[in-house]
């Protein structure tokens, strides 16, 4: 991969934040997609939000809104987690 690819190639974080119960064993994740452009893993002001992008539980799929946000049902075994789309990448470790 040329340096010039490297750096046109995007970091995506999803944040998610479980509310209250809404039922016995249902939650709801709610979150943002964004582009984290200092790469520091947190959505600060300035950053952009990435609409039309996909979220999953495993189970289902939903698309964030204009703003980057999502709201996907979840139960206490599900992994969240954003469908990467072609020209981007994922954080590593």
């Amino acid at each position: 991969m040329n340096s010039c690819l490297r750096n046109f190639l995007i970091v995506l974080i999803g944040l998610v934040m479980l509310s209250d119960r809404q039922a016995a064993h249902a939650e709801t994740a709610r979150g943002i997609v964004f582009h984290d452009v200092n790469s520091n893993g947190r959505f600060e002001p300035g950053e952009p939000t990435l609409g039309n992008m996909r979220v999953s539980n495993g189970r289902q799929i939903v698309a964030t809104d204009a703003e980057g946000r999502y709201q996907l049902g979840v139960d206490d075994d599900d992994i969240v987690f954003v469908i990467k789309p072609s020209g981007w990448r994922t954080p590593l470790d």
